[in-house]
């Protein structure tokens, strides 16, 4: 991920979900496009360090569907990833 300004993530987000939705036009779970996308930003995220995860959160008001913030959450452990994984739950969940 190379954006780094604002303005720019802005832009992309508005040219990404104008792509959803001319792609996906109906959701069948009732999620609209914005929270698509924003969902898959953070998900893709998660690939990546904590620096790049975090900056991807702020640009695009964003977090890991499974994982959640990096902001509140930090990271997970490989073990509640597994967890997360093998239960079908978040991390919040995991957690509590």
């Amino acid at each position: 991920m190379e954006i780094t300004g604002s303005r720019e993530a802005k832009q992309y987000l508005a040219d990404y979900i104008k792509y959803q939705e001319s792609n996906m036009p109906s959701v069948s779970d009732g999620q609209t496009a914005e929270e698509i996308c924003k969902s898959n930003l953070g998900y893709w995220a998660g690939y990546y360090g904590d620096r790049i995860r975090k900056r991807v959160e702020r640009l695009f008001a964003c977090q890991h569907p499974i994982f959640g913030s990096f902001k509140k959450n930090g990271r997970a452990t490989g073990k509640e990833a597994f967890e997360c994984g093998r239960t079908s739950q978040t991390l919040d969940e995991i957690r509590s």
